[in-house]
């Protein structure tokens, strides 16, 4: 942070101008101020979107994965109660 002279500048200026131009800068440093943390927040915001976006595509990928895996599972399952139901079926002939 800068250092401002203020009793300089009251010594120089008009006193509600002197009020008015501290007032300004104190704004000036607390807009800078909100402005860096505000930055800062939206890189940890980033950084934990991006987290989440990428724990998002694992999980989709597993789930992915299992549902490929059962539907295999339910197919195979499907052929033996076929066959079950062919030889259960084959002796009333």
């Amino acid at each position: 942070m800068e250092t401002v002279d203020a009793v300089g500048i009251f010594q120089n200026l008009a006193y509600p101008v002197a009020v008015s131009v501290i007032l300004f800068l104190a704004v000036f440093f607390i807009v800078k101020k909100m402005l860096a943390e505000m930055q800062l927040r939206e890189e940890a915001n980033t950084k934990l979107r991006d987290k989440y976006i990428e724990y998002l595509q694992k999980s989709n990928a597993e789930l992915v994965s299992a549902i490929n895996e059962n539907s295999k599972a339910f197919n195979r399952f499907s052929q033996v109660l076929e066959k079950i139901e062919r030889k259960l079926k084959a002796p009333d002939n």
